[in-house]
């Protein structure tokens, strides 16, 4: 392996120059006199797109009859840059010349390394000893190169024209530089042959399973190339921005070279001494940056880690080409790297005593305390582990939104955290991953400028132009999309980087974090921020049966150094959503990524105010996801900012007794680089009561109770009684409205829930009464809580959905209002009202009993004073 990738790098980074380089214009063509047209036939006319095409100085033409392994032998060894042959073979040789894997061992072409593609049979086949494309690879050592760089064989008996065509097109695609890897030539020609040949059956097909690469597929071929000595342009917009307390954000637009590709990579130097001269950048400690060939004018953004607290840095870079040319040095900017972290971590251990058979939630607390900028980069790993599997883990950001005055001229630069490769679930069951972890999705672009349609019905929302603040739509989307439970089949695109599923009235534009009641909710936020896509910003969208993308192009931010960015989000039919960044340059550390449904309930956020977006970067979110959670988890803390580990463990099936891990955190916190966090627990058959907590929270028209007892002995149960304080009519004294069954007696930690839906608005007091099994009593504290109602009006999607024969409709009453709900078949006859009446402000539901209606499709409506809503309900029977 040693020695192949050697190969590959001498092939790539190190190419012959001037003289030595002329091999790079020299192919060879061996080919049969069988067939009709005849292979050699079939040979001449790639050569003739090698030498026409690609300006070659020679194609040797070694064709039956009288082909000779030893003309072979003399041209490689001579150096020779690709090969095609067509004819017979045997898994070991080829049937014209003799040309067979012992001789491929016996060659003396050092580096000059050629690309193979062999029109022939068995010669690809790796289940013998050594077939004919693996001595290819393999022939020779560090010490004695020799063989090709790469080849491309049939592995089973091989058709005589479909192969031929796969052949000629990939040489055509090589001649007219339309591509230039080893993978590009052969899948591509492999794709054009299946289109001729039949690609679900038949020989496209039987092409397409048999013809293997061996060597690497993305190796860059340099066969008909010229070497230069021509150095690309000099980089003059380098630029450092986007400082964290380990890592600062370089941008650049790469720029012109004459070779064939453009620049192929960039050499990154950085120095806490002025880099003045080339002398000062070549003692600079360096980092080589690769990936995929550049043309002039693309933004370029790398993320350069691991750096001192507190210090500043001095910057420069070279683009390189493929030939070795270095680019002059460019401008030299310079960054400060903020302090170091202070990590706080609560509680310090995590112990509790479970009953067998439940499911029991716990978290610890991970903070960055600075007072100053600094970022906590953080990784927690579970070690010494008896737990039998039965626990999950996941990282959940504190929620820390806090309305300001701040405007556009003065945003909000305070920072947030994101979290590394993946996370969740939330509530609703999402789960997201992005590409750089090993199970993550592929980053693959698919611009759709050229084929999608451009969006230009946008309104605005504010006093700025429409692309700035203000929206666009509403888009079909061709087909139900589900989204937290809830079917979609529309869309708006807001300015601002986020996509809605409700008509909006304002853009936004300062981002929050994720999820969060106030609005905006029921969105999906590849790139939240205060955007402005006025200066050469363009939407596109396009519809596909099983899919829906739209592409933000050169969308920039409103404040002076955001962007541009160039990104994507694409919504699965299956409910899959995807993220993909194509170009993130200047600063995009006060975004938000993530999801949320349509209250601000749940949701998953990636990233608030951090560093996290990347050049070629996707994201992944889906309810049901296809990868697996590993045992690392990760992220980074802004200061002021923290995020909750939260456990969940599992004692079903668990034997009576303790199990135990440590939780162990390693940070980039200075004096604290790694703390130990011991989590225990004992599964008895034993049970809790001390009353510990007891607290209320307003969800929507709900009040959630929750208690916590620390023992219980002889424990009922509990009474849950409440007190309308703001009563109109006087009426305050305190009701039972539940009964919530006790543990008996146990040592242990219980955790109770109960949830009181409310439907008029005011101040509400709740307690508990706990009652023993023979009778006696005792009052718990009370606490109080303000109950506002709806800001608007709004009919929900019944529940369930589809029903039979009884479902729910829910409503919310800004204001006490006369109220009708119809509902209508699928023709527009009515055929039933479930509710006439007036109603006071707040949240009501209805019952409706479909017994007596058939199977079918009906719409409900609801019209009061000033509003009027249609939803669609199924009933199955």
């Amino acid at each position: 392996l040693d020695y192949v990738l050697t190969k590959l790098i001498k092939y790539e980074k190190y190419p012959d120059t001037g003289p030595e380089a002329v091999w790079y214009l020299k192919g060879t063509g061996v080919a049969s006199d069988q067939g009709d047209p005849p292979d050699y036939e079939r040979a001449e006319w790639l050569r003739d797109m090698l030498m026409q095409d690609m300006h070659f100085t020679l194609v040797d033409q070694i064709y039956d009859p009288g082909a000779g392994s030893s003309e072979v032998t003399n041209a490689l060894n001579d150096g020779r840059s690709i090969l095609n042959y067509i004819g017979h073979g045997s898994g070991t040789s080829w049937g014209t010349t003799g040309f067979n894997v012992s001789k491929i061992h016996q060659l003396s072409n050092g580096y000059k390394n050629p690309f193979i593609i062999d029109v022939a049979c068995v010669n690809g086949d790796f289940e013998l000893g050594e077939c004919m494309e693996e001595a290819w690879v393999r022939a020779g050592d560090t010490l004695n190169p020799k063989g090709a760089i790469a080849a491309f064989g049939a592995s089973t008996n091989a058709s005589w024209v479909p192969p031929c065509d796969m052949q000629n097109y990939a040489i055509f695609l090589l001649a007219n530089r339309q591509i230039q890897t080893v993978g590009g030539a052969c899948f591509n020609g492999i794709i054009h042959a299946m289109d001729l040949w039949g690609g679900s059956t038949g020989e496209g097909l039987k092409l397409m399973e048999q013809y293997n690469i061996m060597g690497d597929c993305t190796t860059l071929l340099a066969f008909g190339m010229v070497p230069d000595s021509t150095a690309p342009d000099q980089i003059t917009d380098l630029s450092a921005s986007d400082p964290t307390s380990s890592s600062v954000t370089l941008n650049w637009t790469s720029p012109f070279d004459s070779s064939f590709g453009g620049v192929v990579s960039y050499d990154l130097r950085y120095s806490t001494t002025p880099i003045i001269n080339n002398n000062d950048f070549e003692n600079a400690p360096s980092v080589i940056i690769s990936g995929e060939p550049d043309t002039a004018g693309i933004n370029k953004s790398y993320n350069l880690a691991d750096l001192e607290f507190s210090t500043q840095y001095y910057f420069a870079i070279k683009a390189m080409d493929i030939w070795g040319n270095a680019s002059e040095m460019s401008n030299v900017p310079y960054e400060t790297t903020w302090a170091a972290p202070e990590i706080f971590v609560t509680p310090d251990s995590l112990y509790c005593m479970l009953l067998p058979d439940i499911v029991y939630t716990d978290s610890i607390m991970l903070s960055n305390i600075t007072s100053f900028n600094s970022t906590l980069d953080y990784s927690i790993e579970f070690t010494n582990n008896t737990f039998p599997g039965q626990y999950f883990a996941k990282l959940v950001p504190v929620v820390n939104n806090v309305q300001s005055s701040f405007t556009k001229e003065n945003p909000d630069n305070s920072k947030g955290s994101s979290i590394r490769g993946f996370g969740g679930p939330d509530t609703f069951g999402y789960k997201w991953i992005d590409s750089n972890e090993p199970d993550g999705p592929e980053y693959v672009w698919n611009d759709i400028s050229g084929t999608g349609t451009l969006v230009t019905n946008w309104v605005a929302t504010a006093s700025y132009p429409p692309k700035d603040e203000g929206k666009a739509g509403p888009f079909p989307l061709g087909f139900t999309f589900k989204y937290y439970g809830i079917d979609y089949s529309e869309i708006w695109f807001i300015s601002n980087g986020y996509l809605s599923f409700f008509d909006l009235n304002d853009a936004y534009w300062t981002n929050a974090s994720m999820p969060s009641s106030e609005l905006p909710n029921g969105i999906i936020s590849p790139l939240w921020d205060d955007l402005d896509g006025s200066s050469g910003g363009d939407v596109y969208y396009k519809q596909e049966a099983d899919k829906f993308i739209v592409q933000y192009a050169n969308w920039s931010g409103y404040a002076s150094g955001t962007g541009p960015f160039t990104f994507q989000v694409v919504l699965y039919k299956n409910g899959k959503i995807m993220y993909y960044y194509n170009t993130i340059s200047g600063s995009s550390n006060s975004c938000t990524v993530g999801i949320e449904n349509e209250n601000g309930t749940d949701g998953l956020q990636v990233v608030n105010n951090g560093v996290y977006l990347e050049n070629d970067l996707a994201v992944q979110f889906s309810a049901d996801p296809d990868w697996l959670t590993t045992n690392n988890y990760g992220g980074t803390i802004y200061n002021g900012n923290s995020v909750a580990v939260v456990l969940s463990f599992l004692t079903d099936g668990l034997e009576l007794g303790d199990y135990s891990m440590d939780m162990v955190i390693t940070s980039n916190d200075p004096d604290n680089p790694e703390i130990v966090i011991p989590i225990s627990m004992t599964v008895t058959n034993e049970v809790p009561v001390e009353l510990s907590s007891f607290t209320a929270e307003n969800k929507v028209d709900k009040v959630i109770l929750k208690w916590k007892t620390a023992t219980e002995t002889n424990n009922a149960g509990f009474e849950v009684e409440r007190q309308n304080t703001s009563d109109e009519k006087g009426s305050t004294g305190w009701s039972r409205i539940a009964f919530v069954d006790g543990r008996g007696t146990t040592t242990e930690v219980s955790d109770y829930t109960f949830e009181d839906k409310i439907e008029k608005p005011g101040t509400y007091k709740y307690r508990l009464k706990q009652i023993d099994f023979n009778g006696t009593f005792e009052y718990s504290e009370e606490i109080e809580i303000e109950i506002t109602g709806p800001a608007e009006y709004e009919l929900y999607q019944n529940y369930p959905n589809p029903f039979n024969p009884t479902t729910t409709i829910k409503f919310a009453l800004p204001v006490k209002s006369k109220v009708v709900i119809s509902l209508y078949n699928s023709i527009g006859e009515k055929v039933a009202e479930p509710f006439s009446g007036e109603l006071d402000e707040g949240y009501h539901e209805v019952l409706f009993d479909a017994a007596n209606l058939p199977s079918g499709v009906y719409f409900y409506r609801l019209v009061s004073d000033k509003f009027v809503s249609v939803k669609k309900m199924i009933l199955i029977k």
